[in-house]
């Protein structure tokens, strides 16, 4: 715990270091307050990808599914869509519940496209990937005790799609990523590799696996920071409670 703790926070002094790891453990297990390890996120490809990556976290493309109402996605009036209230979505516990994801993007306070998808993933066409630009894109990850937050596709698709900010939605947790300053970069998925393997070699990976919610909690939320550490992007998440 030492040595991953003084990698992912350089100059981090040993007297914080008990203290620290508490504090992690205590937000895993439900504890007070909201994490934030830093910063980011990363691009991606839609469609054709399976429907769980190597963690067993839920991927973001592949088929989509014919709308329906009785799935538990909220419903908005014309004046709603035209006055759009993201913490009224993030907040709404009907959403949380739905058996289905769904994407709300939300661009200078309207509600600008919601797509409903399939229990773990959500198809986008090009033309509407064309409209998406700088908007704030809002999904739920259905299902009790939903580990990590972001999927890779998740963070490439936001890159993918230039959007300013992701918001991501589970039983547990608020994951924001904002994009960098600077853009977006071009090599996302050179980013993702790196942090992807920064990760596996500061935690025990054999003790990495779907029947560990736990470690994979700690894994999604600390690739996601050193990915933004490497990129300049936001990277921050809020327990729920």
């Amino acid at each position: 715990m030492s040595d991953f703790l003084h990698f992912v926070f350089p100059g981090l002094p040993v007297s914080k270091e008990k203290e620290l790891a508490q504090k992690i453990i205590a937000a895993l297990k439900g504890g007070e307050g909201s994490g934030n390890f830093g910063h980011a996120g990363r691009p991606g490809e839609v469609g054709g990808s399976s429907s769980q990556d190597v963690f067993g976290i839920p991927r973001f493309f592949t088929n989509s599914i014919t709308r329906d109402r009785r799935l538990g996605s909220p419903i908005f009036t014309d004046e709603e869509k035209n006055n759009f209230d993201i913490n009224k979505l993030i907040n709404d516990r009907n959403y949380i519940k739905s058996k289905n994801e769904t994407g709300y993007f939300v661009k200078d306070g309207k509600l600008i496209l919601e797509k409903l998808g399939n229990e773990d993933s959500i198809e986008f066409n090009n033309d509407e990937i064309g409209l998406l630009k700088d908007s704030i894109f809002i999904h739920n990850h259905p299902g009790p005790g939903i580990v990590g937050g972001f999927s890779e596709e998740d963070i490439e698709f936001s890159a993918l799609a230039d959007l300013s900010k992701s918001i991501v939605i589970t039983d547990r947790y608020i994951f924001t990523i904002e994009r960098p300053i600077s853009g977006w970069p071009n090599t996302v998925k050179k980013y993702i590799d790196y942090s992807q393997d920064k990760t596996f070699e500061w935690m025990d990976e054999e003790s990495i696996g779907e029947d560990d919610p736990a470690i994979l909690e700690i894994f999604s939320k600390v690739q996601w920071d050193i990915f933004s550490q490497k990129t300049g992007s936001k990277f921050t998440y809020e327990f729920r409670g």
